[in-house]
């Protein structure tokens, strides 16, 4: 981040600032869990006005686990500090933009936010750092959505880390299935390296055609620590993608306005896991409850939770934990 940069942006006629966020990824699991409240609530209050002599219904112990998960699925889904929609809704400005554009291991609810980190870092000391990560994002709903939110803030930097969602797609239909569902996706075969190729260009485009920014396309973390399992060889096939479109516009105009950098071998070279099994949906999700659950109600970093499975950078298979976050930030602020 040592070049200069002024804006002169176009900007595409769509409503803004964008909506609130917070995009909702949770809903399911915290609806579910609301109806099982509310049950319990009724009969409760049922056997309390029949008088019974121990009115509450069903074991304590599975109302406490309830409640705690609600408060973890409901932290998950947390809107970061200096979101899109924040920052444009604040005064204070200080001038120079740093813009972080990704999914949730950039939102940093689900994640240990590298973000936070670079908003305290020597390197963007005197500038805005904004987050513009959103949990469960696609590439192709940022390419042909999210992207226009960012010109508007005409930043003078952008990070993108984006695909890790479209890379879980390419490995597992269930994945897939979710993210067609939730984001509505219209498009054939949308996670096929083709489409991710294509949706990426125009990410890359969009910035460099709107805005006089800097970038710096990042390559996606690993989807757990068996760096030869079959899913970190597709996020490397997706990596490649990366490479290519970036070596492709440089070699072009734009070779002092966009770069890559390369945070899975950062990751892979430090990495000391014991972890070495194939990640999976169900393994996701209990690694995620487990140390969601540490870090929200009693406070143990997840770097601590997650060693309790082997995993030195990530917490639960794809999102990062202390150690993640902080190899990130070394690699996005000696750019």
């Amino acid at each position: 981040m040592k070049a200069e940069s002024s804006n002169a942006s176009t900007e595409k006629e769509d409503d803004f600032p964008p909506s609130k966020p917070g995009c909702g990824t949770m809903d399911p699991p915290i609806f579910l869990t609301n109806i099982l409240l509310g049950i319990w609530f009724v009969l409760t209050l049922r056997r309390l006005i029949e008088g019974e002599e121990n009115p509450f219904f069903g074991n304590p112990i599975l109302l406490t686990f309830a409640l705690m998960w609600r408060y973890v699925f409901v932290s998950a889904d947390k809107s970061p500090k200096d979101s899109v929609y924040e920052y444009y809704h604040r005064d204070g400005h200080k001038g120079s933009k740093l813009v972080c554009l990704g999914d949730s291991i950039t939102q940093g609810a689900m994640s240990s936010s590298f973000v936070d980190n670079l908003r305290c870092h020597d390197a963007c000391r005197g500038m805005d750092v904004v987050n513009a990560g959103l949990n469960a994002i696609t590439s192709w709903t940022v390419a042909n959505k999210r992207v226009y939110d960012l010109i508007r803030l005409k930043p003078d930097f952008v990070t993108i880390m984006i695909g890790t969602n479209d890379a879980r797609g390419h490995i597992h239909e269930p994945w897939a299935n979710e993210l067609v569902y939730f984001w509505k996706l219209k498009v054939e075969n949308p996670f096929s390296l083709e489409n991710y190729e294509k949706n990426l260009e125009q990410i890359v485009n969009v910035l460099l055609e709107s805005t006089d920014a800097v970038i710096a396309v990042c390559s996606l973390p690993p989807i757990g620590e068996d760096f030869d399992s079959k899913a970190n060889q597709t996020v490397i096939d997706f990596n490649n993608i990366i490479h290519q479109v970036v070596e492709r516009k440089r070699v072009n105009k734009f070779c002092d306005r966009l770069y890559f950098l390369d945070v899975f071998q950062v990751l892979r070279e430090k990495c000391d896991s014991s972890n070495e099994s194939e990640p999976s949906k169900l393994k996701m999700m209990l690694y995620f409850f487990v140390v969601e659950f540490l870090y929200h109600l009693l406070k143990v970093p997840r770097k601590y939770g997650s060693k309790l499975f082997g995993m030195s950078f990530l917490s639960d298979t794809v999102h990062l934990n202390e150690n993640g976050a902080d190899e990130v930030t070394e690699v996005i602020s000696q750019w």
